[in-house]
């Protein structure tokens, strides 16, 4: 019965998809992984191995243009020998985009959950990046180990620390599956592996709307930060109970401010391409996933 009632969601999703054949593809590529371990998918300067990740298989399915936006716009932000910190790095996508365009940058990929740390780790050992893999959640405390989601779905796991209940069930994985990982702050890390007079170019964060606690334990590194770029959608951090005022009020505390990335805008042009960022729009109803871009003028 299991079976086929995988079968009929298999042709359902299939169906759906504005790439069949693809979609299968990803499928087969998530199912039977251990036996493709010589498959590579070449990206722009990098590639990825085969492995049983969401991102993978959104890749797979769209091809070259899958997340081509988010590597475009963070690699614009930096310049060859700044550091850049990918926070949630899942399988080094990002981080191994930026490392093949700033080849002097240190570039830093921090993944919680340890098999997805395992995928990243074999992306960039078969890369031969250099990028420096860290297997840590990061959070506003050095808490040892924390209670963190271990879903099918990797790309919606999250920690399980200042949870409040919720209605809205926008990204909880389906299995109730947890286990404990490592927890630190971003500013212990930063000071553990790089130097004070590293500049800072830029700090990638996407951790399932957990952002506000991880910005809370990094306000040191976030003074010596010129750029902080981040997605927000209040049905995503409302199972934390904060809002787009708390983490606005956090990046000011901190000499940065928030700002939209505009629809269309492919590459950071100053203050062009750029919209005020308000908790009016963010947190309405109606609005959706928003990119966002926190800058600290003092270093631009």
């Amino acid at each position: 019965m299991k079976r086929l009632q995988k079968l009929i969601s298999l042709i359902g999703e299939t169906q759906k998809s504005h790439r069949p054949l693809r979609y299968i593809a990803s499928r087969l590529a998530v199912k039977f992984w251990k036996h493709l371990n010589f498959v590579r998918i070449q990206r722009e300067g990098y590639h990825i191995n085969i492995s049983p990740s969401s991102i993978l298989s959104e890749i797979i399915v769209n091809g070259r243009t899958s997340f081509t936006f988010d590597e475009t716009y963070i690699s614009s932000l930096v310049r060859d020998g700044e550091d850049f910190w990918d926070i949630g790095s899942n399988i080094g996508h990002i981080a191994l985009c930026v490392k093949s365009r700033f080849p002097n940058s240190n570039v830093y990929a921090i993944e919680a959950h340890p098999e997805t740390y395992g995928y990243l780790c074999r992306n960039i050992s078969s890369n031969k990046s250099g990028v420096i893999a860290i297997n840590r959640a990061i959070g506003d405390k050095i808490s040892g180990e924390i209670e963190f989601s271990s879903s099918y779905s990797d790309d919606c796991n999250y920690v399980q620390e200042h949870l409040v209940r919720t209605t809205d069930k926008m990204y909880l994985p389906k299995n109730n599956q947890t286990i404990l990982v490592q927890a630190t702050t971003l500013d212990a890390l930063v000071a553990a592996f790089s130097n004070k007079d590293d500049k800072i170019a830029c700090i990638k964060i996407d951790i399932e709307g957990y952002e506000y606690f991880a910005l809370e334990g990094a306000q040191e590194t976030l003074k010596r930060t010129r750029f902080v770029y981040f997605e927000y959608w209040h049905r995503l951090v409302g199972k934390y109970g904060y809002s787009f005022r708390d983490i606005e009020n956090l990046f000011d505390s901190c000499n940065l401010t928030v700002y939209k990335i505009n629809e269309g805008s492919c590459s950071y042009n100053g203050a062009r391409g750029l919209a005020n960022a308000s908790s009016a729009e963010l947190d309405s109803p109606g609005c959706t996933n928003q990119n966002l871009l926190a800058i600290n003028n003092a270093l631009i």
